[in-house]
């Protein structure tokens, strides 16, 4: 699922990928995923298993890494996740 929304506020930073700040809320809605923020209006929504995103909203380079991060941290997003849905706190993901 990738879809584009405007930024939301007060959602937790729990990584960066460069520029890239990959956000997760609070007893979010299902599939598990992410918010991906570069800067301007809009943010990207990225499930976590299975990530995809298309080619045009990030550069080549930045889009590659960023599916590589998600997929390389895949355990620690999920488990975040669950950490969000049971209303603990998150853990940063370097």
């Amino acid at each position: 699922m990738i879809r584009r929304m405007r930024r939301a506020y007060n959602m937790p930073v729990i990584g960066m990928v460069g520029s890239v700040k990959v956000l997760m809320y609070y007893n979010d809605h299902a599939p598990p995923h992410v918010h991906l923020d570069a800067g301007g209006d809009v943010q990207v929504v990225v499930e976590i298993v299975g990530a995809d995103l298309p080619s045009g909203l990030f550069s080549k380079p930045d889009r590659k890494a960023i599916l590589k991060w998600i997929r390389d941290h895949e355990t620690e997003l999920l488990a975040n996740w669950a950490r969000a849905s049971a209303g603990i706190p998150l853990v940063k993901i370097t």
